[in-house]
């Protein structure tokens, strides 16, 4: 397999920009990791916010906390449901808002992100749990699943969960590099 995958300069411009070396998540360093997640993405929300011209707002869900992100135009009723990435164990609703926003401003739609819990704090099936109590709430509404790395896992349980409950299921689903083999095997 040939991983000298092509990049355009525009790309790696932002890639040398800011570069962020990945701490080891083992538990011990969970802490340090979170916070140099959210302090190296931080920035990069809040440009991000300002121009896709996105407003933020929080609401409970099925007990859940989520952020809303809404565009200046709303062109639809339909909602998309997106699950964050962070292996389990980092990440925020608020982090994903550089994935979120744009997806809620070109689509014109709502976003919906849950703030699910993280592991080690709150283990397996914590996370799934709470984006199923969200997304019982949420799917008698045309909605739309999004989910990104781990959070593309979550999307995938939360429909097999929701077809095995009876519920409605999702219009449309889009798994953005899902992780999904969790031995970690594949490439």
């Amino acid at each position: 397999m040939d991983n000298n995958i092509p990049i355009s300069d525009q790309a790696m411009r932002v890639i040398l920009d800011e570069p962020y070396n990945f701490p080891s998540r083992a538990k011990e360093n969970l802490n340090a990791v979170r916070a140099g997640s959210k302090a190296y993405i931080e920035r990069k929300v809040e440009k991000t916010l300002e121009h896709y011209c996105i407003t933020l707002s929080s609401q409970s869900i099925g007990g859940v906390s989520c952020l809303i992100a809404r565009p200046r135009t709303l062109r639809s009723n339909w909602k998309i449901f997106y699950t964050f990435g962070g292996g389990f164990v980092s990440g925020s609703a608020y982090e994903d808002l550089t994935i979120a926003a744009p997806v809620s401003a070109i689509t014109g739609v709502e976003v919906i992100i849950p703030e699910y819990r993280l592991a080690p704090e709150y283990p397996w099936p914590a996370a799934c749990d709470d984006t199923m109590a969200v997304y019982s709430e949420i799917c008698k509404n045309r909605i739309a699943m999004l989910g990104e790395s781990a959070g593309g896992n979550l999307a995938l349980v939360t429909m097999f969960r929701a077809k095995k409950m009876g519920l409605n299921l999702p219009v449309a689903a889009a798994l953005i590099s899902p992780w999904c083999d969790l031995t970690n095997l594949g490439d």
